[in-house]
């Protein structure tokens, strides 16, 4: 009687297996291989990289570049304020308000500024390399309000571009539907 011995052909499925394994093991999703959108390309080509917040009923309201409507910091798209930018540009924080004075800080720069109904005040800073840092907010009327603390996320304009993208598709038409 004769005995088989293995086959060092690799077949289909265990070619597909280790595949899928260095697809893991080196992170290389297919959406970081597309180019960024032409919208997104043109924001990032501005001379400043210029962001709308609006202060209204105790959270914040995001209009990135490029869009049509905002990014709530309290809702489907995000439980706190997540307000991303790229690295290495300047960015200037347009703020408003629509019923109270608020303050945005960003303690890593030393800056903070008032946002003021029927008036806008900018928030000028340069972005270093990628990274997460503190973002405080308040109103003028009480204590300290958790929807508008947050976090300024510097990162890679592909990752923004990326964010941007994925933040669209979760949100749906509430969010930024051209990139």
């Amino acid at each position: 009687m004769r005995t088989r011995r293995p086959s060092l052909v690799f077949g289909g499925g265990l070619t597909l297996l280790l595949l899928l394994v260095a697809g893991v093991l080196f992170r290389l999703p297919s959406s970081s291989l597309a180019s960024p959108s032409p919208e997104c390309r043109r924001a990032l080509a501005a001379d400043e990289y210029l962001i709308e917040i609006t202060g209204s009923d105790n959270r914040w309201r995001v209009l990135y570049p490029g869009a049509r409507h905002t990014v709530d910091s309290v809702g489907a798209e995000m439980a706190r304020l997540e307000l991303h930018v790229p690295a290495g540009r300047p960015v200037v924080l347009r703020l408003n308000s629509t019923d109270y004075i608020y303050t945005l800080e960003l303690p890593d720069w030393e800056l903070k500024e008032i946002a003021v109904p029927k008036l806008q005040f900018d928030l000028r800073f340069q972005t270093t390399a990628p990274g997460r840092f503190e973002l405080l907010g308040d109103h003028l009327c009480g204590g300290v309000v958790e929807t508008l603390q947050g976090v300024l996320v510097v990162e890679t304009a592909a990752e923004l571009c990326r964010w941007l993208t994925e933040t669209c598709a979760r949100a749906g038409s509430a969010a930024i539907p051209d990139f």
